[in-house]
């Protein structure tokens, strides 16, 4: 007897036209490596109503909105799969992944999420299509002895489609074409570059950047819609773009490693006393493996700083004691980055 397994799965994803809109046509996309998904299946919001007369248990129940919401966690950084980044920030051109569909238009691109799960027959039993996707919160991160990984903390969907006949939301025509997987290498922690305040730290542990777009959905008003799309949304309206970065770091190098202390201590400013002006981070990944040296990946956090364009800002970098045998204090930095662009050579 078939049954259904995660290993036969199939996760994949393409960039929409519009919002909602498919592209005329191409392949679903792979994001990498990574093991689990949260799916983003409609959350239903109820609402009881008790009334005058009815007792003590609720009489009746109203329908309410539908959010669909997932996540996927611990993606690994791979060469050749790094074009998801395109939907985290905005747009790409000429190796650049920058903020904002263009230099006017600061909103994201959304993005279509296919989900299939197959039998041990291969034959495919549940397949679910998201549409209108937006990518909420993510994080980018690597940790010492791994490999640089990215996570979509929060994506939220406009409504969904599936295979399963007889109830709500049900087409009968799903296809899902995938590209090949890449035998591209991967970006090591141990291959990073890490330059801050104009020096290159070698005694970094660890960094987690995070992003959240702080993105509202809307229920407008809307006529004609059908029975399936009177609870989803159909707008949307991107908030604040909120960065934080943090470092972890063993002080042990007092010519260049106290100078996150000195940067703390002035506040941002070159120079105390003196107007804040941040600073510069750059993380740059060489790829290992296949296509080694020859691919590269780097994260830029606050370009060009300057008095009115303030970089990347210090808010916490306690200098503590652990006990003993822990001979080297370890600082955990904590930024305020005010924008992000990554360039990727692959």
């Amino acid at each position: 007897m078939s049954i259904i397994r995660t290993e036969h799965s199939v996760v994949a994803w393409r960039k929409e036209l519009t919002w909602g809109n498919s592209p005329a046509g191409g392949n679903f996309k792979r994001f990498g490596n990574f093991e689990a998904v949260n799916a983003p299946d409609p959350e239903y919001a109820w609402y009881p109503f008790f009334g005058v007369f009815a007792g003590r248990n609720r009489k009746q129940i109203f329908r309410g909105k539908q959010t669909l919401r997932g996540s996927i966690s611990d993606i690994k950084m791979q060469g050749k799969q790094t074009t998801f980044l395109e939907v985290m920030l905005g747009r790409y051109a000429s190796n650049w992944y920058t903020e904002g569909k263009s230099a006017t238009d600061e909103t994201i691109p959304s993005f279509e999420l296919f989900i299939i799960m197959k039998d041990t027959d291969g034959v495919e039993q549940l397949m679910r299509f998201y549409k209108g996707g937006l990518v909420n919160r993510w994080t980018i991160s690597a940790n010492e002895g791994e490999e640089l990984r990215y996570s979509i903390d929060e994506m939220l969907f406009k409504d969904m489609l599936h295979n399963v006949a007889g109830v709500a939301k049900y087409a009968g025509y799903l296809t899902c074409g995938v590209d090949a997987e890449s035998a591209e290498g991967r970006f090591m922690f141990s291959e990073c570059k890490f330059e801050m305040f104009g020096l290159t730290f070698s005694h970094i542990r660890r960094f987690s950047l995070t992003c959240d777009q702080q993105i509202e959905m809307r229920y407008y008003l809307q006529r004609g819609g059908g029975a399936d799309s009177q609870q989803v949304p159909n707008g949307y309206v991107p908030g604040r773009r909120a960065y934080r970065l943090e470092v972890d770091l063993d002080m042990s190098d007092p010519a260049i490693d106290r100078d996150i202390y000195e940067f703390l201590l002035n506040q941002g400013a070159a120079a105390w006393p003196g107007y804040t002006v941040g600073t510069s981070i750059t993380m740059q990944f060489d790829q290992t493996g296949c296509g080694e040296g020859s691919d590269k990946l780097t994260l830029f956090c606050s370009t060009y700083p300057a008095a009115g364009n303030q970089g990347s800002v210090l808010l916490t970098a306690p200098v503590n004691i652990p006990a003993p045998p822990a001979g080297v204090p370890t600082v955990t930095a904590t930024f305020d980055v005010n924008m992000v662009t990554i360039y990727s050579l692959t």
